[in-house]
């Protein structure tokens, strides 16, 4: 059984689940999810547009990689009190610690996911969560990635990785959603409550049951993957109260309200023989990718967004 730390970092956790989400752009599925920061030109490319009249259903993860819980620690002493069956075999992460002392307890990693988490479900749109490797060793990781994702291609070929209805992201077609088979290696856990300070963790069994929080508190004794929570996101989206991107001013500026980050200047584009609409509906893309570049930077919160054709 290895121990400590997982041998890789919350960046490698980042390129995985973000290259397995965005398969769906691949011709053959019409679907995608959409990395909403300059990750989407990365991925597929500069001349990639997403018409403006399009709804937009923005949602958030902070990806964490796993620590072996220590028999002896306080983790493995929190979920025995609470009489958990896997009390010394756990995974946690800890939660993201201020730069320095000056950064306000709002500013917070975890306090503006956590706020961002509540908007969005307020509006009936989006969520927010934590994304963590079910793994320690990068070499198990990316091959029960990458094996997983062999498996299920012959259950998925014709079908697509989804099975339930009624989401369309960034297609021609109207396209069903469900469970995706390459990302059960992953605990997704919403932050449930706002916190005064850093020094919490979140624990859980090796396959992403028995949720708890420190200070002590089971959260949920029922398994979390990643596909079920993107499932269920996909299934609560109320497309009908989500914005078309070329009329998503009054979302951006919430959003950036509530984390507490200004509007970078935009990017000179080259304008020259695009209608007025047109060019409008690329300041608005413009400005969300400039928003997933500074969560990126100053919280390490990646920005994905359901896409929707009108």
């Amino acid at each position: 059984m290895a121990k400590g730390a997982a041998n890789y970092t919350e960046e490698l956790v980042m390129a995985l689940v973000t290259t397995q989400l965005t398969i769906m752009s691949f011709p053959i599925f019409k679907v995608q999810i959409v990395p909403f920061s300059s990750n989407f030109e990365n991925l597929f490319g500069a001349d990639a547009k997403i018409p403006g009249s399009a709804k937009i259903a923005p949602f958030y993860m902070q990806f964490k990689r796993p620590t072996r819980s220590t028999p002896t620690g306080k983790i493995s002493g929190d979920r025995a009190a609470l009489g958990l069956h896997c009390a010394t075999g756990s995974l946690h992460f800890n939660l993201r610690k201020k730069e320095n002392s000056k950064v306000p307890v709002h500013k917070l990693q975890h306090n503006v996911l956590y706020r961002m988490r509540a908007r969005l479900l307020q509006r009936g749109i989006g969520d927010a969560a934590y994304v963590c490797s079910l793994f320690l060793s990068s070499k198990e990781y990316v091959a029960h990635s990458h094996l997983h994702g062999l498996l299920g291609w012959p259950f998925y070929w014709f079908n697509g990785p989804y099975s339930n209805q009624d989401v369309v992201i960034h297609g021609t077609t109207s396209a069903p959603f469900s469970g995706i088979p390459w990302l059960e290696g992953h605990v997704s856990i919403p932050p449930h409550d706002a916190v005064a300070s850093a020094s919490h963790s979140y624990s859980f069994d090796p396959i992403g049951s028995e949720v708890c929080f420190h200070s002590p508190r089971l959260l949920d004794s029922e398994r979390r993957t990643l596909p079920a929570w993107i499932a269920n996101l996909a299934e609560s989206t109320q497309f009908d109260r989500a914005p078309a991107i070329g009329r998503s001013d009054e979302l951006l500026a919430e959003l950036r309200d509530i984390v507490g980050l200004r509007a970078e200047p935009r990017v000179d584009r080259d304008r020259e023989g695009l209608a007025e609409q047109r060019a409008r509906d690329l300041d608005y893309i413009t400005e969300w990718m400039a928003f997933g570049d500074q969560l990126e930077e100053h919280f390490g919160i990646s920005q994905f967004a359901f896409i929707r054709e009108a």
